[in-house]
């Protein structure tokens, strides 16, 4: 069975492993222009610089390939909060950690990350999006989707419920659409080792 893995990690790292899958011909998918956000509300965010910026790579590997990878980035590339990686497959049943995925409309990701932060006490990564629903409209020939952001967070399971809960009553009141739901993962590593 083949593992999806995700990596979402800084800029630099991201660099060091797009040409280390390179140079092995691993095929992956980037995703720059990601906004990180820890668990706790840091300094950074007080002080309104609170975008941390991240990429996310997605590859298709086995899973001893994708185990031995995150070992190789713990020993090699080891420095305090550089990211964390994780994998889908279709076998997980039951997961310890799951991937909770929320789809929002633009401005009202951070909204869903405080909710993790208050019910999972878990970080959470930000992408930008753009929707297309059915009745898509056009503009002179040229579709016109909505943006959106994709909140993902890694989080015990046991939180499962409390987080979605959350999210039902925060948007319940507001004209704004929200799409969830949760991936069971596997191999989740942190890729740094505390000192």
């Amino acid at each position: 069975m083949k593992n999806i893995n995700i990596i979402i990690t800084g800029d630099e790292l991201a660099d060091d492993l797009n040409k280390l899958f390179d140079k092995h011909k691993i095929k992956y998918l980037k995703f720059s222009k990601c906004r990180g956000f820890s668990a706790k509300f840091s300094v950074m965010e007080f002080l309104g610089v609170q975008d941390i910026k991240k990429t996310m790579l997605a590859f298709e590997t086995s899973e001893t390939k994708s185990k031995t990878i995150s070992r190789f980035i713990r020993k090699y590339f080891n420095y305090k909060n550089n990211g964390i990686m994780f994998a889908l497959n279709g076998e997980s049943a039951v997961s310890e950690i799951i991937l909770y995925v929320a789809i929002v409309n633009s401005g009202k990701g951070e909204k869903v990350v405080d909710i993790i932060r208050k019910n999972a006490f878990a970080g959470a990564t930000i992408l930008d999006a753009r929707g297309n629903g059915l009745n898509t409209e056009e503009f002179f020939g040229v579709e016109i989707g909505s943006s959106k952001e994709v909140v993902l967070s890694a989080v015990p399971q046991s939180f499962q419920s409390a987080i979605e809960n959350a999210v039902k009553n925060a948007f319940k009141d507001e004209n704004s659409d929200v799409v969830s739901f949760v991936l069971p993962i596997s191999n989740f590593d942190k890729l740094h080792q505390d000192k």
